[in-house]
């Protein structure tokens, strides 16, 4: 699984599979410190491959996460 660090005072980490479509999203609560493992993280269900796409490319991670994401897919805390 290819983990991706992001710059982001949100959002620590974040893995796509394109073949479950799953987003996985590590929140890291404002500190750039964290590890992935110490992060809270979410998986996001049925996320097509242009979301994750345009998430990568967005300004603000956490911002694109709240408007796009998370109030339009199923998730699950893990």
């Amino acid at each position: 699984m290819e983990i991706i660090k992001v710059e982001s005072s949100n959002v620590g980490y974040i893995h796509y599979c394109k073949d479950s479509k799953r987003l996985t999203v590590a929140f890291n609560d404002g500190d750039s410190g964290f590890e992935f493992e110490d992060c809270r993280t979410y998986v996001y269900y049925e996320v097509e491959e242009e979301v994750f796409e345009e998430l990568c490319a967005s300004e603000s991670k956490g911002s694109y996460i709240c408007a796009e994401i998370a109030y339009q897919y199923k998730y699950e805390l893990i």
